[in-house]
C-alpha cells in the first residue's frame, strides 16, 4: 500500500484524537497565519511592480518608507512560515504523547503575533509612502 492510501485515513484518526474544537483552532490558525502570508506576499510583488510608476516623483522619504515597508513585509512573511511550522511541531511534537496539543504555546503565539504586527506597520508605511507621493 502506498503512503498516499494510507494519509487520509491518518488525518481522520488524528482529528479524532485531537477532538473536533482543537482540531478547528489549528486549521484557523493556519488559514489566518496563509491569508496574512499571501497578502504580504502579493502587496510586495504589486508595490515592487509598480514602484517605478511613482518612484520616480517620490521624494527621499517616501522612498525609504516603501522600504521599510517592504522590509516589514518580508519579515512578516518569514514569521508565517514560523508559525506554519511552529503548528507543525505542536501537533507532532517530540514529546510525551499524552501532551495535549494547543495552539496558545508560545512557539505558535509568539511568530503570529509578531506576524500580524509586522503585517500592519508595513501596510501603515505603505498607505503614508503613497500618501506622501500623491
Amino acid at each position: 500500500m502506498s503512503a498516499e492510501s494510507e494519509n487520509p485515513a491518518d488525518v481522520t484518526s488524528e482529528k479524532e484524537e485531537l477532538g473536533a474544537v482543537t482540531a478547528k483552532a489549528f486549521d484557523f490558525a493556519q488559514d489566518v497565519t496563509k491569508q496574512v502570508l499571501t497578502l504580504a506576499a502579493a502587496i510586495i510583488t504589486v508595490t515592487i511592480t509598480f514602484f517605478k510608476n511613482f518612484g520616480d516623483h517620490a521624494t527621499y522619504a517616501a522612498k525609504v518608507i516603501m522600504g521599510c515597508s517592504w522590509l516589514a513585509y518580508l519579515l512578516s512573511v518569514i514569521l508565517g512560515l514560523w508559525t506554519l511550522m511552529a503548528l507543525t511541531g505542536t501537533l507532532q511534537p517530540l514529546r510525551q504523547p499524552n501532551a495535549r496539543p494547543t495552539i496558545q504555546g508560545s512557539n505558535v503565539r509568539l511568530p503570529a503575533s509578531l506576524q500580524l504586527i509586522l503585517f500592519l506597520i508595513a501596510l501603515i508605511l505603505s498607505v503614508c509612502a503613497g500618501i506622501i507621493t500623491l
